[in-house]
């Protein structure tokens, strides 16, 4: 019986999409009884479709094949996989053995080998290549690794994937953090990001929550309506854009399970950024403000601050309870103070010492006497300082008028300015102390966070 006649019945119709070079191979190369590989890879659940494709393997000596098969098991591939892959049962095993070797070798994981089999069928020195390649544009091993889909593209498709992703504002940094979409398709990926301009998503939060780019337009825009569905304004909603990468059961859960906790529409809109909190994480860190002492009431008004790290709050806490000596109940009524900077804070503290209410290092400071200045600017506390020493105001016996709005510091020279008026007056006072004490404010946290790593403690340890 020729090769013809036992394909067109083993075939049937699929027989007609057989080329007639697989064809004459097999007539070539035939070792093995065509009818009962068929039937042996059958019983794996290969497709007759699957099988055209590389209808060569249906005429190897049945031991080969089936060694082949128990190989490819052992090197941890699924059957699934194989019977997707049929062109893997038509490589020697020195040759399958030595490619997974060479993955192997470069970190990539016997797991993520058996996810991403069309590797094993690669030259060892064109994944050498590639890889070098990746390298070079900045990927880690382990993003490599993760990422090993990569490997399978030649350096030509990837640099242009990269110089695309560039185009689009995505920084180098990030390019290489999210090296997934380096191997997506192109017009893909600007379609995704089209779509999140067109919902008012900036270039610079599509930077920040790149991963949205992997996403299907139609599912982000799908979430986005969701979003509008649970009361989240637009322009929250493109605030933080990272909701968009959930999905609609988690941020109904989400929801739901803060409003359980007293939180009202309104703040949940306000601190949307909650609604990728898990309830078990959002759970945690309610129980401890309420360990602190933070009423339930205060916490659902500053709902905000369940989205901090609960460690560091109580580190907070215990810094301005037992270092500076600030009373439980100043802070259960100030507890925002717990969401700064705590070195910031304390800085903040010695500039009101020693510079606004004029103390000498030595003198007592009780900041407990202050509470009305805890969550005020510096740089607008100096500035109105400065209105009243130029126009002569005296505010010495009366600290808390440095408090006051600039209307009523300002009417104290000029009874008939208006609030605008007032307002602007103070703002030219504001800016440049403002500018002056952020960026100065800014290097003092590095500093202080580094001065705490190297000798383990604080730098403002009394005030």
């Amino acid at each position: 019986m020729t090769v013809e006649i036992i394909l067109k019945k083993i075939l049937k119709n699929e027989f007609l999409n057989v080329s007639e070079f697989s064809l004459d191979f097999l007539r070539r190369n035939q070792k093995g009884d065509i009818e009962n590989n068929f039937i042996y890879l059958r019983t794996l659940g290969m497709k007759p479709r699957k099988m055209i494709k590389y209808i060569h393997i249906l005429g190897m000596e049945r031991d080969i094949l089936t060694s082949n098969y128990n190989n490819l098991k052992g090197l941890g591939l699924s059957k699934e996989k194989i019977v997707s892959h049929p062109s893997l049962l038509g490589y020697n095993q020195k040759t399958i053995n030595g490619n997974f070797q060479n993955l192997r070798t470069l970190s990539i994981s016997s797991q993520k080998i058996a996810s991403r089999v069309e590797l094993l069928e690669m030259n060892p020195e064109t994944i050498q290549n590639h890889y070098k390649n990746l390298i070079n544009l900045g990927l880690k091993k382990h993003k490599i690794s993760t990422n090993a889909q990569l490997l399978g593209r030649n350096p030509e498709t990837i640099q242009k994937n990269y110089d695309n992703l560039i185009r689009l504002k995505i920084s180098p940094k990030k390019i290489v953090s999210h090296s997934e979409l380096l191997g997506m398709n192109q017009d893909t990926i600007q379609n995704n990001y089209n779509s999140l301009i067109s919902l008012g998503v900036s270039p610079q939060k599509i930077n920040t929550h790149i991963h949205l780019l992997s996403v299907n337009s139609k599912t982000v825009k799908k979430k986005y309506e969701y979003l509008i569905k649970l009361g989240i304004s637009p322009e929250k909603i493109t605030s933080q854009a990272g909701l968009l990468g959930f999905n609609e059961k988690t941020l109904q859960a989400n929801y739901d399970n803060l409003r359980g906790l007293g939180i009202t529409h309104g703040k949940i809109n306000t601190y949307s950024l909650l609604l990728g909190w898990s309830p078990k994480t959002i759970r945690t860190n309610f129980d401890n403000l309420i360990s602190l002492g933070i009423s339930p009431d205060k916490i659902v008004m500053q709902a905000g601050i369940l989205g901090r790290n609960p460690q560091k709050i109580s580190n907070n806490f215990d810094y301005l309870t037992k270092t500076l000596k600030i009373k439980k109940g100043r802070i259960q009524t100030y507890f925002q103070i717990l969401m700064e900077n705590s070195d910031a804070f304390a800085k903040k503290l010695r500039i009101l010492k020693l510079d606004i209410i004029g103390l000498k290092r030595r003198d007592l400071f009780d900041p407990n006497e202050f509470i009305a200045f805890f969550l005020l600017s510096p740089a607008t506390i100096m500035a109105k300082k400065k209105y009243c020493v130029m126009n002569k105001i005296d505010f010495t016996q009366n600290l808390t008028f440095l408090k006051k709005p600039w209307l009523k510091i300002v009417a104290k020279v000029n009874e008939t300015i208006t609030k605008k008026e007032a307002n602007d007056e103070g703002k030219k006072l504001t800016s440049p102390l403002k500018k002056k004490y952020d960026e100065w404010m800014k290097e003092y946290k590095k500093w202080s966070a580094s001065f705490a790593e190297r000798r383990g403690r604080r730098v403002i340890t009394r005030l």
